[in-house]
């Protein structure tokens, strides 16, 4: 029997099979490691669609979602930060976090 935290990510492969998705639950957090929308579908709304699901599985989790905006799979850093900000992350601006990595966070509505 699969366990309901591994259902989301069930759901996102089978309603989006092109995109390529890695994701990490643990009890206080998602981490979203790779998003990577095939470059023929990006501008046409999939990452968006899979961004609501996401948010609104770890909305009803009330957990929150880290990432770091990679440029390894065809974005733009800039870009991806301006995405992911429009779902209601933030840079960490903590002094303590790791300087190789600009993590964003989006605490649970």
């Amino acid at each position: 029997m699969k366990s309901t935290k591994s259902a989301v990510l069930l759901q996102l492969r089978a309603r989006f099979p092109d995109v390529s998705l890695f994701i990490i639950e643990r009890t206080d957090v998602i981490l979203l490691m790779r998003i990577e929308v095939p470059a023929d579908a990006r501008g046409k709304g999939v990452g968006t669609a899979v961004m609501r699901e996401l948010c609104a599985y770890a909305d009803a989790l009330k957990t929150r979602i880290s990432l770091t905006p990679s440029v390894d799979f065809g974005g733009k850093r800039e870009r991806l930060v301006r995405f992911y900000a429009r779902f209601g992350f933030v840079e960490d601006a903590s002094p303590h976090r790791n300087e190789d990595v600009n993590a964003m966070n989006r605490a649970p509505r």
